[in-house]
């Protein structure tokens, strides 16, 4: 039943219901590189992702989003939302979500057995399987430590099950217990979604109104500031504040919805206007897709500690395959390889030059390189990279060029297309002769 607002304002259905609607998703900055990432991670089976965000900041809807992704006939997906109990109460709601028949006896080793011979099955089949846990911050220690135990699974290429932690900021401060350090180690990709700012505010109201009928005129932009002060950018509060608002200015018979009436509402739920500074801060998040991937490298607190364990060989469960050069390219030019080990020619055969390859590979060379793999792998070209040099034990900032070989190598594993992988390393090639 809609509420009596919804004729009055010419609606045709309910705008800001609380529960998660798919036909109502709106994907803010931050919604889309933590969808980015978790499709990343998954296909290309990187192991643990983690993905944290307050209470009500469309961690929910943007499961489902993920799930429709993932809905392509080669992965297969579990969504555990509510695991209690012990380990065996996990592997059994695993084993239920994927389908499988669960064993006759009632033990763990017989789920690890059943579980084992599907990934195989999966894996051999060129399948991939993804299990979705949310609310992980309430899994006890007991628990997280047989989720780690799970990603053993895995050939010497590959990880047969790819494994997604969801829940509060506090898991974040689960993962650093001592206790769950190993867990910790293994974690390949992060992040925090964060609130809408001001903009992502007025768009996700305007988008809702819309899709019932309605039109933005509905909030006044004094209204719709309010509506971001009381609810800090996060959309289920947005939801509440902006449902009471239509009620209100039902029941006063006014046109639209004014800010003192979201004031009203913010007292009467006890909330609390967020101070200026807090939201100005959120303004950053604000941008398009494509810089919001390109600012990777600027988190630098989380890659360097990945950096780190990974130079003391704890993020890497195998060692990296040494480069090899692709056979498709060598006929062509030169590779990556031999032109940064091949000796310039002098250019005067009377006075020879000393040529200095710089020991450290500039930041300009590395927005090249995005830019070369953005047509085969899209908006993921910065975080692949990214990725591609922290498992190298790496810094953006301090790369050394005698492992550009590597890199490129690495990075061009992503790229399926045998002529687009070709033609990145052309490019890489003439790319490292301007550093030389």
């Amino acid at each position: 039943m809609q509420p009596f607002y919804c004729a009055h304002f010419g609606l045709t259905r309910e705008p800001f219901n609380v529960t998660p609607d798919p036909s109502f998703l709106y994907l803010s900055a931050s919604h889309q590189v933590a969808l980015a990432k978790l499709i990343y991670g998954i296909r290309r089976r990187r192991g643990f992702v983690v993905l944290t965000g307050e209470v009500g900041t469309g961690k929910t809807t943007l499961l489902q989003c993920l799930l429709e992704e993932l809905n392509d006939g080669h992965t297969r997906s579990a969504l555990l939302c509510d695991v209690t109990g012990g380990p065996k109460e996990l592997l059994r709601s695993l084993c239920q979500d994927i389908g499988l028949t669960l064993p006759k006896e009632n033990d763990i080793q017989d789920y690890l057995i059943s579980l084992n011979e599907f990934l195989l099955e999966s894996y051999e089949k060129g399948d991939n399987v993804a299990v979705i846990i949310d609310e992980a911050q309430n899994l006890s220690a007991e628990v997280l430590e047989r989720v780690r135990l799970l990603s053993n699974f895995e050939t010497r290429q590959d990880k047969l099950l790819q494994i997604v932690l969801v829940g509060q900021p506090e898991l974040s401060d689960r993962l650093n217990e001592p206790e769950l350090r190993q867990l910790k180690q293994r974690v390949a990709l992060r992040y925090h979604l964060t609130p809408l700012s001001l903009s992502e505010c007025k768009e996700y109201i305007t988008k809702r109104l819309e899709i019932s009928g309605g039109t933005a005129s509905l909030f006044t932009n004094g209204a719709i500031r309010t509506v971001h002060t009381y609810s800090s950018g996060v959309p289920r509060l947005i939801n509440i504040l902006c449902d009471n608002g239509l009620l209100s200015a039902y029941t006063l018979r006014k046109p639209s919805v004014e800010p003192t009436m979201i004031e009203e509402i913010a007292q009467d739920l006890h909330l609390t206007a967020a101070s200026p500074s807090a939201l100005a801060g959120r303004g950053s998040t604000a941008m398009n897709l494509k810089t919001s991937l390109g600012d990777t490298e600027k988190r630098e607190s989380e890659l360097t500690e990945f950096a780190d364990e990974a130079r003391h060989g704890q993020v890497l469960s195998k060692p990296l395959p040494k480069p090899t050069a692709h056979p498709e390219f060598a006929h062509k030019s030169k590779n990556a390889h031999q032109i940064l080990n091949t000796p310039g020619r002098p250019e005067n055969t009377s006075q020879k030059k000393i040529e200095v390859i710089p020991a450290f590979v500039s930041s300009r060379f590395f927005e090249s390189m995005a830019r070369a793999l953005v047509e085969a792998l899209g908006p993921m070209a910065s975080i692949i990279i990214q990725d591609q040099i922290v498992a190298m034990g790496e810094s953006k900032n301090a790369f050394p060029t005698v492992r550009l070989t590597q890199l490129i190598d690495e990075a061009s594993r992503e790229i399926e297309n045998e002529e687009m992988k070709i033609q990145f390393h052309e490019l890489m090639s003439k790319e490292i002769k301007v550093i030389r």
